[in-house]
């Protein structure tokens, strides 16, 4: 390392202030011995010329040194007398190099005009002196390298040229030495230096990082749903006595008087509250690390739920000192399950069973050999979509909340009815067949009975199909399917009516054949079209995407509705080549969307049950080149409920693939939030009637509201579907989605009249 790279490391140490503050003040706790080490070599380098001609010389520039002496100690003191900050120690490192500087010029001067008058012992003396003050000069400024290295260059040069200026023989080797002690010890200030200053930024680093602990300490204390606790030796709380009684109302006295667990079993009331407080006891008693212990208390509308972790405290001796961890607050969470459990087998809108308790109690009912015989009832409404239409789906709400009371007034112990659909309601009855003839009839009178819907009287009526429970249905979907069969057939003989499953209703099937036949021809032919609906963002009304959605028109019926078809095709295994070919052709038209404008796409239980989407999905990225974050893919919970487990691996390796995934129609069918939990959705599509009913119901609002809550604590986006008036959008903004579609936003279009309409701008 060169002279010029010693310097430029050494200034390079002003560049944090904290480390030259810390320099200068070590420098300055030597100062003091600086002083009177120049000022005794000073006296003894006037010494050395007593009696010479060169004495008065010597001894004026000994007074000269002497008042820069005096000057270094007059700016120490006021140094030492004033405060000053880590931004002042910069500017003040600068004044002691340059005082540094000015002590090294009079060293200069003296040498470099006092060695050639010196005989050869003069000399001698003079180059020990000048050893000493510039190795001594260089240790003394260690802790500040461009001071050091200022103040020996100065001694050094001085020196070097009144040797040169001398005759004597040996000032070549005392030149030399001085060389080699010059870098030599400069090498060694260095190195000091630089340890000094490592040590000091890494002291500095260790206070930061405390003072940043204690912030999120009471950041944390002040901010979250948890705090922490400590209790002494005695299980006596030492902290977080407020937070425990800000969590159970009335607590107080009882911490001050008795020992935390002592005082949580006063609001304990039930048997599983108090094993929980035993946990929590034998815990506290073993001495040994615990966690998520979760304590109870209070009834069940207004119990608090505690989860307490927790290390033992020991002395320096090692005696248990008492505990100290952290306590949370979960009641929150514990009602939102037990919420997400609700909703995970009963309806959200009417509190009915939903179909997964439906099927349970299904399966059960088949594998069971009951004493009474057993019958499957499937009722659809009928004029439903008529209110839906006219009154809006909030009337619909009210209409199948008072459907759903007088249903359930007909049922028995031990029978069921429940709503699988939007206005599918299945009944499991325990009769013979004779009272089943006159409960099907109950039922119609009941749905038929008027009612009073926003000032209006309205009749809807419905019909049903009707199966047995018997040793020939070994399945829930095949007894379903059979009931589905003679709703079918009661609904094409006039409705507001009940027929029993026949065999000879397997002529519906035949006809649903040939529909397939048409279905495969029509696929063939590519005789489909994609119509697209607009997706806005609530924040600034921004598109962000368009759904893509299916039409066929049948060359004798007209156009078909895709819950007419759709079934069709996953039953007779072509939904994956017609979702394959709708997959190629979203992507292709996406392309022409505006930039960054996704298109999302359905995906049938069939297609998420099958490997070929994932290379279906593949394919028509490769071939349309179109980037995968602008591809959302929309499933259902049914969907998921078939196989959870390949579901959620093919979930998995379509986000591998960049693409997005989206939960649609949440709300109806299973209504489950646990799978919100388990998959991962990029986005959740809150149900049109949630959203339409919103204003209306407070079951709504209470719906929309915890899946908006948890989905935004999950960090997932959330998407209205059906809003159809601006009131309903308003909500929905409020609330906090993230997107909407509806009539009221746009209605699907074709691709070419989306061109159209961008091409216009």
């Amino acid at each position: 390392m060169n002279l010029r790279q010693i310097f430029a490391n050494a200034i390079s140490g002003y560049r944090l202030a904290n480390t030259v503050r810390e320099q200068i003040e070590v420098l300055l706790d030597s100062v003091d011995r600086l002083i009177v080490s120049n000022t005794i070599v000073a006296f003894f380098t006037t010494f050395v010329f007593a009696g010479s001609a060169a004495f008065p010389y010597a001894r004026n520039w000994c007074l000269g040194v002497m008042i820069s002496l005096l000057a270094t100690t007059m700016v120490v003191r006021r140094m030492r007398s004033r405060s000053w900050s880590n931004e002042d120690a910069p500017a003040i490192a600068k004044n002691l190099v340059a005082m540094a500087g000015l002590r090294g010029i009079f060293w200069f001067v003296g040498f470099s005009t006092l060695l050639p008058m010196a005989n050869p012992a003069q000399t001698y003396l003079l180059g020990m002196v000048v050893l000493g003050m510039m190795v001594g000069g260089i240790f003394a400024y260690w802790s500040l390298p461009s001071a050091a290295l200022i103040f020996s260059s100065l001694i050094f040069s001085g020196a070097a040229i009144g040797l040169i200026n001398t005759n004597l023989e040996w000032r070549n080797a005392l030149l030399f030495a001085m060389s080699v002690s010059f870098v030599f010890f400069n090498r060694i200030a260095l190195s000091h230096t630089t340890a000094l200053r490592k040590q000091i930024e890494m002291a500095g680093h260790l206070r930061a990082e405390q003072e940043v602990v204690s912030l999120l300490l009471r950041d944390f204390e002040d901010n979250s749903k948890d705090w922490l606790w400590q209790t002494d030796h005695a299980g006596m709380l030492t902290r977080g006595q407020i937070e425990f009684s800000a969590a159970l109302p009335g607590i107080p006295g009882e911490l001050t008087v008795m020992p935390l667990v002592e005082a949580m079993t006063v609001f304990t009331k039930t048997e599983a509250q108090r094993q929980g407080i035993e946990t929590l006891h034998e815990a506290l008693s073993g001495q040994q690390p615990f966690s998520d212990i979760e304590v109870i208390f209070g009834k069940c509308e207004g119990s608090v739920h505690l989860m307490l972790s927790a290390k033992p405290r020991l002395l320096a001796s090692g005696e248990f000192a008492g505990w100290h961890g952290v306590a949370s607050n979960i009641s929150a969470e514990r009602k939102a399950e037990a919420r997400v459990r609700h909703l995970a087998h009963f309806d959200s809108l009417t509190g009915l069973p939903n179909r997964t308790q439906l099927r349970a109690r299904l399966d059960k009912d088949i594998a069971t050999n009951l004493p009474k015989q057993q019958w499957v009832l499937y009722g659809d409404l009928d004029g439903f979509k008529l209110v839906n239409d006219t009154l809006g789906h909030g009337a619909g709400d009210v209409v199948l909340c008072e459907l759903a009371n007088r249903f359930s007034g007909q049922m028995q112990d031990g029978e069921m009815v429940a709503r699988i659909g939007g206005d599918e309601f299945v009944f499991v009855l325990q009769r013979d067949e004779n009272a089943i003839e006159n409960i099907w009839q109950a039922l119609v009178a009941a749905a038929a009975a008027p009612m009073m819907v926003q000032g209006q009287t309205l009749v809807v009526g419905i019909s049903i199909g009707i199966v047995a429970i018997d040793g020939g249905t070994n399945s829930v979907d095949e007894l379903l399917r059979r009931a589905d069969l003679a709703l079918y057939n009661a609904k094409q003989q006039g409705k507001g009516t009940a027929r029993y499953y026949q065999r000879s209703m397997d002529e519906i099937a035949m006809q649903r054949h040939a529909m397939e036949r048409e279905l495969r021809a029509a696929l063939a032919s590519k005789n489909f079209e994609i119509h697209y609906q607009p997706i806005y963002a609530c924040r600034d009304g921004h598109l962000q995407s368009y759904e893509a959605l299916l039409r066929w028109t049948h060359p004798k019926h007209g156009p078909i509705s895709p819950s007419v078809f759709i079934p069709i095709a996953e039953e007779c295994g072509l939904i994956n080549d017609l979702g394959g070919w709708v997959l190629h052709r979203a992507c292709e038209d996406a392309k022409s969307f505006p930039n960054g404008v996704r298109v999302s796409v359905n995906i049938s239980t069939i297609q998420l049950g099958s490997r070929r989407l994932l290379a279906d999905v593949t394919r028509a990225l490769d071939e349309s080149r179109l980037l995968p974050s602008r591809l959302e893919l929309e499933m259902t919970e049914s969907a998921l409920m078939e196989n959870v487990d390949f579901a959620k691996s093919m979930i998995d390796d379509l986000k591998a693939l960049g693409v997005g995934v989206a939960l649609d129609d949440f709300g109806t069918g299973y209504s489950s939030l646990a799978y919100i939990h388990r998959f991962r959705f990029d986005r959740i599509k809150i149900d049109r009637s949630f959203v339409q009913a919103y204003g209306l119901r407070g079951e709504s609002r209470a719906v929309v509201d915890a899946v908006v809550m948890i989905a935004r604590q999950l960090g997932i986006g959330i998407t209205a579907e059906g809003i159809e008036t601006t009131a309903q959008y308003d909500a929905m903004v409020e609330r906090g989605c993230d997107l909407a579609q509806g009539y009221l936003l746009g209605r699907p279009a074709s691709i070419q009249t989306l061109q159209k309409i961008n091409a216009t701008g």
